[in-house]
């Protein structure tokens, strides 16, 4: 809690005098604690102002004593400014008097209630709108902003994401007139990766890298020639065909 010097005191009051306290900026609290001690009666006022000069709202306390009096109490903070007066209502000098204003972020009727200020350093009494929260970063030093749209969605973009994988025992490639792009693979040795092409009805373009022994003694239909190795492995020759 945060002793207020300027609305509070120890002098005692004359009779039918008052104790006007000054405006306090309390946008960072949430409530004040008033306690006082006296023997005289009197009214305590608390006055509410938007901008430390006009007085919005009063709330006032009949102190009704011509005893030794104690009084303490929550109350809410409802403006920007605030500040105490009180009144001795009677016309003798009070023998004593001990008033202390208090304030604190603080709890207020069971719950804890605060006033925030936006970047014109008005204040904000209700979060029904849309707001820019600020937090920090992964740095821990710089201030990010957690943006909301004005019908409160979260824009959120994900620093890393999990990686994914995906186990088949087998797949059917027969049917693939749906592949209209290429996918990746890799090839024999394990690191580059080579594609495995389809056109647009799905045909797969193969290379088959190498070939069963094939049966060539029979070539009535063949109207081009066959290119095969020589007998020294290097040079190729022609078998032709009429």
């Amino acid at each position: 809690m945060a002793l207020s010097a300027r609305n509070s005191t120890v002098i005692p009051l004359n009779g039918l005098s008052t104790f006007t306290g000054e405006y306090e900026n309390v946008t960072k609290y949430g409530v004040l604690m008033i306690s006082m001690t006296t023997d005289k009666a009197g009214l305590l006022y608390i006055d509410h102002s938007p901008d430390g000069v006009h007085n919005d709202i009063s709330e006032e306390i009949t102190i009704n004593s011509d005893i030794d009096y104690t009084y303490s109490e929550y109350h809410k903070l409802r403006s920007r400014f605030v500040r105490i007066r009180f009144e001795n209502t009677t016309v003798d000098t009070q023998t004593y008097l001990r008033l202390q204003t208090r304030y604190n972020v603080g709890i207020y009727n069971d719950s804890i209630s605060t006033t925030m200020e936006d970047s014109a350093g008005n204040p904000i009494y209700s979060t029904d709108g849309a707001l820019n929260v600020s937090l920090f970063g992964t740095d821990g030093e710089k201030n990010r902003q957690l943006l909301t749209s004005t019908n409160g969605a979260l824009q959120i973009d994900v620093l890393t994401m999990p990686s994914i994988s995906v186990s088949v025992d087998s797949v059917d490639i027969r049917n693939m007139n749906y592949a209209s792009d290429s996918f990746a693979v890799y090839g024999k040795n394990g690191d580059t990766q080579h594609q495995l092409l389809t056109d647009g009805n799905g045909i797969l373009s193969v290379n088959v890298e190498s070939m069963p022994d094939i049966n060539i003694r029979n070539l009535s239909n063949t109207n081009d020639g066959i290119a095969i190795y020589g007998t020294d492995g290097v040079t190729q020759h022609q078998i032709l065909t009429a």
